[in-house]
Protein backbone atom coordinates (compact mmCIF):
# COMPACT_ATOMS: atom_id res chain seq x y z
CA UNK A 1 0.00 0.00 0.00
CA UNK A 2 0.74 3.38 -0.55
CA UNK A 3 0.27 5.29 2.92
CA UNK A 4 0.61 8.83 3.85
CA UNK A 5 0.85 9.55 7.90
CA UNK A 6 -0.34 13.05 8.35
CA UNK A 7 1.20 14.69 11.70
CA UNK A 8 1.79 18.27 11.95
CA UNK A 9 4.63 17.17 14.46
CA UNK A 10 7.56 14.51 15.00
CA UNK A 11 10.57 13.23 16.10
CA UNK A 12 12.81 14.64 17.26
CA UNK A 13 9.97 16.89 19.11
CA UNK A 14 9.21 14.87 22.11
CA UNK A 15 5.55 13.61 22.70
CA UNK A 16 4.01 10.22 23.20
CA UNK A 17 1.70 11.35 19.56
CA UNK A 18 4.88 12.19 17.99
CA UNK A 19 6.59 8.95 18.98
CA UNK A 20 3.64 7.00 17.70
CA UNK A 21 3.48 8.36 14.33
CA UNK A 22 7.88 7.67 14.28
CA UNK A 23 6.37 3.85 14.86
CA UNK A 24 3.90 3.61 12.66
CA UNK A 25 5.87 4.75 9.94
CA UNK A 26 8.86 2.71 10.61
CA UNK A 27 6.62 -0.24 11.48
CA UNK A 28 4.48 0.37 8.03
CA UNK A 29 7.89 0.57 5.91
CA UNK A 30 9.51 -2.60 7.51
CA UNK A 31 6.50 -4.45 6.13
CA UNK A 32 7.31 -3.06 2.68
CA UNK A 33 4.36 -0.55 2.29
CA UNK A 34 5.45 3.06 0.47
CA UNK A 35 5.06 5.43 3.66
CA UNK A 36 5.18 9.04 3.46
CA UNK A 37 5.39 11.31 6.41
CA UNK A 38 4.23 14.55 6.05
CA UNK A 39 4.90 16.81 8.44
CA UNK A 40 6.04 20.56 9.36
CA UNK A 41 9.26 21.72 8.46
CA UNK A 42 10.72 22.87 11.59
CA UNK A 43 9.93 19.72 13.00
CA UNK A 44 11.96 17.77 10.56
CA UNK A 45 15.35 20.22 10.26
CA UNK A 46 17.21 18.62 14.03
CA UNK A 47 16.35 15.04 12.84
CA UNK A 48 19.50 12.99 14.42
CA UNK A 49 18.72 9.50 13.58
CA UNK A 50 18.50 8.07 10.08
CA UNK A 51 14.61 7.06 8.76
CA UNK A 52 14.85 7.26 5.30
CA UNK A 53 15.29 3.67 5.34
CA UNK A 54 11.97 2.83 5.70
CA UNK A 55 9.76 5.96 4.68
CA UNK A 56 10.25 9.18 3.56
CA UNK A 57 9.44 12.85 4.92
CA UNK A 58 7.02 15.64 3.17
CA UNK A 59 7.60 18.94 4.79
CA UNK A 60 4.71 21.49 4.92
CA UNK A 61 6.14 25.28 6.24
CA UNK A 62 4.34 26.69 8.62
CA UNK A 63 1.94 23.01 9.60
CA UNK A 64 2.90 23.20 13.22
CA UNK A 65 2.47 26.95 13.98
CA UNK A 66 -0.80 26.81 11.85
CA UNK A 67 -1.68 23.79 14.43
CA UNK A 68 -0.58 25.99 17.72
CA UNK A 69 -2.62 29.29 16.52
CA UNK A 70 -0.78 30.73 13.92
CA UNK A 71 0.40 30.09 10.54
CA UNK A 72 -0.89 30.74 7.29
CA UNK A 73 -3.90 28.68 6.50
CA UNK A 74 -4.34 29.36 2.98
CA UNK A 75 -0.36 28.28 2.44
CA UNK A 76 -0.31 25.13 4.54
CA UNK A 77 -4.24 24.14 3.35
CA UNK A 78 -2.80 24.39 -0.66
CA UNK A 79 0.57 22.55 0.44
CA UNK A 80 -1.17 19.74 2.05
CA UNK A 81 -3.25 19.36 -0.71
CA UNK A 82 -1.19 19.56 -3.63
CA UNK A 83 0.91 16.49 -1.74
CA UNK A 84 -2.03 14.78 -0.78
CA UNK A 85 -3.71 15.12 -4.18
CA UNK A 86 -0.90 14.39 -6.57
CA UNK A 87 0.86 11.47 -4.20
CA UNK A 88 -1.87 8.73 -5.13
CA UNK A 89 -2.10 7.48 -2.08
CA UNK A 90 -3.84 4.17 -0.72
CA UNK A 91 -4.35 5.13 2.91
CA UNK A 92 -4.62 8.79 4.10
CA UNK A 93 -3.99 8.50 8.08
CA UNK A 94 -4.49 11.86 9.79
CA UNK A 95 -2.87 12.69 13.26
CA UNK A 96 -4.79 15.44 16.05
CA UNK A 97 -7.50 17.45 15.11
CA UNK A 98 -6.07 20.33 13.65
CA UNK A 99 -4.30 18.48 10.95
CA UNK A 100 -7.87 16.77 10.51
CA UNK A 101 -9.90 19.76 10.28
CA UNK A 102 -6.94 21.15 7.34
CA UNK A 103 -7.52 18.02 5.21
CA UNK A 104 -11.29 17.76 5.36
CA UNK A 105 -11.41 20.84 3.59
CA UNK A 106 -10.88 19.00 0.46
CA UNK A 107 -10.72 15.45 1.51
CA UNK A 108 -13.82 14.72 -0.75
CA UNK A 109 -11.71 15.60 -3.57
CA UNK A 110 -9.44 12.52 -2.61
CA UNK A 111 -9.77 9.33 -3.76
CA UNK A 112 -7.68 7.34 -0.81
CA UNK A 113 -9.24 5.98 2.00
CA UNK A 114 -8.78 8.47 5.01
CA UNK A 115 -7.76 7.64 8.64
CA UNK A 116 -7.67 9.58 11.95
CA UNK A 117 -6.66 9.47 15.43
CA UNK A 118 -6.19 12.23 18.11
CA UNK A 119 -3.51 12.57 20.60
CA UNK A 120 -5.11 15.42 22.06
CA UNK A 121 -6.11 14.92 25.56
CA UNK A 122 -9.42 15.71 26.61
CA UNK A 123 -9.91 17.25 30.11
CA UNK A 124 -13.41 19.06 30.70
CA UNK A 125 -13.77 21.85 31.43
CA UNK A 126 -10.32 22.79 30.46
CA UNK A 127 -9.71 21.25 27.14
CA UNK A 128 -10.46 18.77 24.20
CA UNK A 129 -8.19 20.25 21.52
CA UNK A 130 -6.54 22.84 23.38
CA UNK A 131 -6.77 24.76 20.28
CA UNK A 132 -9.06 27.27 22.13
CA UNK A 133 -8.70 29.34 25.68
CA UNK A 134 -12.56 28.75 26.04
CA UNK A 135 -13.80 25.38 26.59
CA UNK A 136 -16.93 25.55 24.80
CA UNK A 137 -15.42 26.63 21.72
CA UNK A 138 -12.81 24.00 21.75
CA UNK A 139 -15.95 21.36 22.67
CA UNK A 140 -17.46 22.56 19.58
CA UNK A 141 -14.67 22.59 17.49
CA UNK A 142 -13.44 18.69 18.42
CA UNK A 143 -17.51 17.88 17.76
CA UNK A 144 -17.78 19.42 14.48
CA UNK A 145 -14.14 18.01 13.13
CA UNK A 146 -15.21 14.46 14.51
CA UNK A 147 -18.76 14.86 12.82
CA UNK A 148 -17.71 16.13 9.36
CA UNK A 149 -17.37 12.72 8.83
CA UNK A 150 -14.62 13.80 6.52
CA UNK A 151 -13.07 10.56 7.47
CA UNK A 152 -13.51 6.38 6.63
CA UNK A 153 -12.20 4.89 10.08
CA UNK A 154 -11.25 6.96 13.65
CA UNK A 155 -8.94 4.72 15.53
CA UNK A 156 -8.38 5.23 19.02
CA UNK A 157 -5.11 4.43 20.43
CA UNK A 158 -6.52 3.80 24.05
CA UNK A 159 -10.01 2.80 25.72
CA UNK A 160 -10.35 6.38 27.01
CA UNK A 161 -9.68 8.00 23.41
CA UNK A 162 -12.54 5.41 22.24
CA UNK A 163 -15.04 6.78 24.89
CA UNK A 164 -14.37 10.41 24.43
CA UNK A 165 -14.59 9.57 20.44
CA UNK A 166 -18.19 8.26 21.15
CA UNK A 167 -19.34 11.60 23.42
CA UNK A 168 -18.04 14.05 20.86
CA UNK A 169 -20.42 12.06 18.49
CA UNK A 170 -18.33 10.15 16.43
CA UNK A 171 -20.56 6.80 14.17
CA UNK A 172 -19.94 3.97 16.43
CA UNK A 173 -19.48 1.95 12.69
CA UNK A 174 -16.62 4.09 11.99
CA UNK A 175 -14.56 3.54 15.22
CA UNK A 176 -11.94 1.62 16.23
CA UNK A 177 -9.76 0.60 19.34
CA UNK A 178 -6.71 -0.03 18.55
CA UNK A 179 -3.16 0.91 20.83
CA UNK A 180 0.43 1.63 18.83
CA UNK A 181 2.61 0.12 20.77
CA UNK A 182 6.43 0.28 21.69
CA UNK A 183 9.15 -0.56 19.55
CA UNK A 184 10.33 -3.35 22.24
CA UNK A 185 13.78 -3.68 20.04
CA UNK A 186 15.00 -0.67 21.02
CA UNK A 187 13.29 -0.33 24.34
CA UNK A 188 14.60 -3.58 25.46
CA UNK A 189 15.69 -5.06 29.02
CA UNK A 190 19.27 -6.08 28.45
CA UNK A 191 20.18 -2.47 28.57
CA UNK A 192 19.34 -2.59 32.27
CA UNK A 193 22.82 -4.72 33.15
CA UNK A 194 24.29 -1.65 31.90
CA UNK A 195 23.27 0.51 34.78
CA UNK A 196 26.77 1.40 36.10
CA UNK A 197 28.17 2.54 32.25
CA UNK A 198 24.88 4.13 31.43
CA UNK A 199 24.88 6.58 34.37
CA UNK A 200 28.50 7.16 33.84
CA UNK A 201 27.69 8.78 30.35
CA UNK A 202 24.63 10.66 31.36
CA UNK A 203 26.39 12.12 34.53
CA UNK A 204 24.34 10.30 36.66
CA UNK A 205 25.67 9.20 39.93
CA UNK A 206 26.78 5.51 40.35
CA UNK A 207 25.92 5.35 44.07
CA UNK A 208 22.55 6.99 44.70
CA UNK A 209 18.77 5.93 44.32
CA UNK A 210 17.65 7.09 41.15
CA UNK A 211 14.30 8.64 40.47
CA UNK A 212 13.21 9.10 36.60
CA UNK A 213 10.52 11.36 35.93
CA UNK A 214 10.56 10.99 31.93
CA UNK A 215 7.56 13.68 31.33
CA UNK A 216 6.93 17.34 29.66
CA UNK A 217 7.38 20.61 31.56
CA UNK A 218 3.60 21.19 32.10
CA UNK A 219 1.26 21.38 34.82
CA UNK A 220 -0.62 18.33 34.53
CA UNK A 221 2.07 15.31 34.25
CA UNK A 222 2.62 16.43 38.19
CA UNK A 223 5.81 17.55 38.31
CA UNK A 224 5.03 19.71 41.11
CA UNK A 225 3.67 16.63 43.12
CA UNK A 226 7.09 14.59 42.49
CA UNK A 227 9.12 17.61 43.92
CA UNK A 228 7.30 18.07 47.21
CA UNK A 229 7.61 14.27 47.49
CA UNK A 230 11.25 14.56 47.50
CA UNK A 231 11.22 17.21 50.19
CA UNK A 232 8.98 14.90 52.11
CA UNK A 233 11.22 11.64 51.73
CA UNK A 234 14.69 14.12 52.54
CA UNK A 235 12.64 14.75 55.92
CA UNK A 236 12.70 11.31 56.34
CA UNK A 237 16.63 11.13 55.66
CA UNK A 238 16.25 8.98 52.23
CA UNK A 239 17.36 11.56 49.86
CA UNK A 240 16.95 10.03 46.11
CA UNK A 241 18.33 11.55 42.96
CA UNK A 242 15.50 12.88 40.41
CA UNK A 243 16.48 12.96 37.01
CA UNK A 244 14.54 15.46 34.69
CA UNK A 245 15.32 14.70 30.86
CA UNK A 246 12.64 16.82 29.46
CA UNK A 247 13.64 19.78 31.12
CA UNK A 248 16.89 20.82 28.77
CA UNK A 249 14.80 22.39 26.24
CA UNK A 250 10.91 22.90 29.02
CA UNK A 251 7.64 22.48 26.73
CA UNK A 252 6.34 25.32 28.81
CA UNK A 253 9.61 27.65 30.11
CA UNK A 254 7.34 29.86 32.33
CA UNK A 255 6.14 26.44 33.54
CA UNK A 256 9.31 25.12 34.23
CA UNK A 257 10.69 28.60 35.56
CA UNK A 258 8.24 28.00 38.42
CA UNK A 259 9.16 24.17 38.77
CA UNK A 260 13.32 25.59 39.71
CA UNK A 261 11.86 28.27 42.08
CA UNK A 262 10.28 25.55 44.19
CA UNK A 263 13.32 23.10 43.90
CA UNK A 264 15.70 25.80 45.52
CA UNK A 265 12.88 26.91 47.78
CA UNK A 266 12.51 23.40 49.02
CA UNK A 267 16.68 22.95 48.89
CA UNK A 268 16.29 20.35 46.71
CA UNK A 269 18.93 21.71 44.24
CA UNK A 270 22.00 19.18 44.98
CA UNK A 271 19.07 16.34 44.47
CA UNK A 272 18.23 17.35 40.63
CA UNK A 273 19.26 16.28 37.93
CA UNK A 274 18.83 17.94 34.47
CA UNK A 275 21.15 17.00 31.49
CA UNK A 276 22.96 20.16 30.02
CA UNK A 277 21.71 19.18 26.49
CA UNK A 278 18.83 17.66 24.87
CA UNK A 279 18.00 14.39 25.52
CA UNK A 280 16.43 12.18 22.29
CA UNK A 281 14.32 9.98 21.90
CA UNK A 282 17.02 7.57 20.63
CA UNK A 283 18.55 8.21 23.92
CA UNK A 284 15.25 7.85 26.12
CA UNK A 285 16.27 3.93 26.23
CA UNK A 286 19.17 3.87 28.05
CA UNK A 287 17.78 6.87 30.23
CA UNK A 288 15.17 4.31 31.45
CA UNK A 289 17.72 1.33 31.61
CA UNK A 290 19.67 4.10 34.24
CA UNK A 291 17.10 4.42 36.51
CA UNK A 292 16.32 2.21 39.92
CA UNK A 293 12.33 4.08 39.16
CA UNK A 294 9.96 5.52 36.86
CA UNK A 295 7.47 8.21 38.17
CA UNK A 296 4.24 9.20 36.35
CA UNK A 297 2.00 11.39 38.78
CA UNK A 298 0.04 12.73 35.87
CA UNK A 299 -3.52 14.75 36.70
CA UNK A 300 -4.84 12.90 33.77
CA UNK A 301 -3.01 10.96 30.68
CA UNK A 302 -4.90 9.66 27.00
CA UNK A 303 -2.35 6.29 27.59
CA UNK A 304 1.13 6.81 28.79
CA UNK A 305 3.46 5.90 26.13
CA UNK A 306 6.26 6.49 28.73
CA UNK A 307 4.79 3.82 31.10
CA UNK A 308 5.28 1.86 28.32
CA UNK A 309 8.29 2.09 27.32
CA UNK A 310 9.61 2.11 30.83
CA UNK A 311 8.03 -1.42 31.30
CA UNK A 312 9.54 -3.11 28.49
CA UNK A 313 13.07 -1.58 29.53
CA UNK A 314 11.81 -3.60 32.80
CA UNK A 315 12.28 -0.64 35.32
CA UNK A 316 9.29 -0.33 37.79
CA UNK A 317 6.75 2.44 37.80
CA UNK A 318 4.57 4.23 39.92
CA UNK A 319 1.75 5.88 38.44
CA UNK A 320 -1.50 7.20 39.15
CA UNK A 321 -4.87 5.86 38.82
CA UNK A 322 -5.87 8.03 35.90
CA UNK A 323 -7.42 6.96 32.97
CA UNK A 324 -5.35 6.29 30.46
CA UNK A 325 -2.61 5.18 32.79
CA UNK A 326 -4.46 2.94 34.60
CA UNK A 327 -5.49 0.95 31.13
CA UNK A 328 -2.24 0.00 31.33
CA UNK A 329 -1.00 -0.67 35.26
CA UNK A 330 -2.38 -3.01 37.48
CA UNK A 331 -1.85 -2.08 40.88
CA UNK A 332 1.15 -4.26 42.30
CA UNK A 333 1.41 -6.66 39.69
CA UNK A 334 3.03 -4.22 36.85
CA UNK A 335 3.28 -1.36 38.31
CA UNK A 336 1.73 0.48 41.75
CA UNK A 337 -0.67 2.83 41.29
CA UNK A 338 -1.70 5.72 43.54
CA UNK A 339 -4.08 8.70 43.84
CA UNK A 340 -3.92 11.77 41.60
CA UNK A 341 -2.43 15.22 43.13
CA UNK A 342 -1.08 13.75 46.29
CA UNK A 343 2.50 14.03 47.11
CA UNK A 344 2.13 12.50 50.52
CA UNK A 345 0.79 9.09 48.85
CA UNK A 346 3.60 9.34 46.30
CA UNK A 347 6.54 9.84 48.30
CA UNK A 348 5.44 6.86 50.76
CA UNK A 349 4.73 4.52 47.58
CA UNK A 350 8.62 5.37 46.69
CA UNK A 351 9.93 4.84 50.25
CA UNK A 352 7.93 1.55 50.48
CA UNK A 353 9.00 0.14 46.87
CA UNK A 354 11.94 1.05 47.47
CA UNK A 355 12.07 -1.45 50.51
CA UNK A 356 10.67 -4.12 49.06
CA UNK A 357 12.58 -5.51 46.29
CA UNK A 358 10.82 -8.79 45.70
CA UNK A 359 8.38 -6.17 44.91
CA UNK A 360 10.07 -4.44 42.53
CA UNK A 361 11.14 -7.49 41.15
CA UNK A 362 8.13 -8.25 40.22
CA UNK A 363 6.56 -5.65 39.17
CA UNK A 364 9.73 -5.51 36.25
CA UNK A 365 9.01 -8.92 35.34
CA UNK A 366 5.38 -8.62 34.93
CA UNK A 367 5.70 -5.21 32.73
CA UNK A 368 7.68 -6.70 30.83
CA UNK A 369 6.02 -9.26 29.83
CA UNK A 370 2.25 -6.97 29.41
CA UNK A 371 4.66 -4.86 26.87
CA UNK A 372 5.78 -7.92 24.82
CA UNK A 373 2.21 -9.80 25.02
CA UNK A 374 -0.01 -6.83 24.18
CA UNK A 375 1.94 -3.53 23.13
CA UNK A 376 4.55 -4.22 21.04
CA UNK A 377 4.27 -2.32 18.00
CA UNK A 378 5.22 -5.04 15.58
CA UNK A 379 2.62 -7.11 16.56
CA UNK A 380 -0.22 -4.20 16.73
CA UNK A 381 0.98 -2.61 13.67
CA UNK A 382 -0.41 -5.72 11.81
CA UNK A 383 -3.97 -4.89 13.29
CA UNK A 384 -3.54 -1.13 11.67
CA UNK A 385 -2.29 -3.03 8.57
CA UNK A 386 -5.64 -5.16 8.06
CA UNK A 387 -7.80 -1.97 9.03
CA UNK A 388 -6.49 -0.43 6.21
CA UNK A 389 -6.62 -3.16 3.79
CA UNK A 390 -10.57 -3.60 4.86
CA UNK A 391 -10.96 0.23 3.87
CA UNK A 392 -9.61 -0.70 0.64
CA UNK A 393 -11.80 -4.06 -0.45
Amino acid sequence: MKIALVASKFPPTVGGGETIVYNQAKELGKRNHRVTVITSKLAVTDMNYKSDKFFKIRTVEGFEDLCSGSGNFRKVCESLHDILYRGDFDIIHVHNFLPMFIVSQFSSKLSAKIVFTYHNTPNPPKRITGYFKYYELDEEFAKNIINRNSYDLLLAGSKFYYDWALKLGVNPKKLHLTYFGVDTFKFKPKLAHNKTILRRKLGLPEDKFVITFPSRAIKRKGVMEIVQALSLLKKTGFCPILYMPAFHKPFNSNFAKRVHQNVKRLDLCEQIYIPNVNISYEQMPNVYAASDLIVIPSHYEGLGLVALEAMSVGIPIIGTNVSGINEILKDKYNGILIKPKNAFRLAKAIIDLKGDLKLMKNLSLNGKLNVEDNFSSKKLIVNIENLYKSLLI
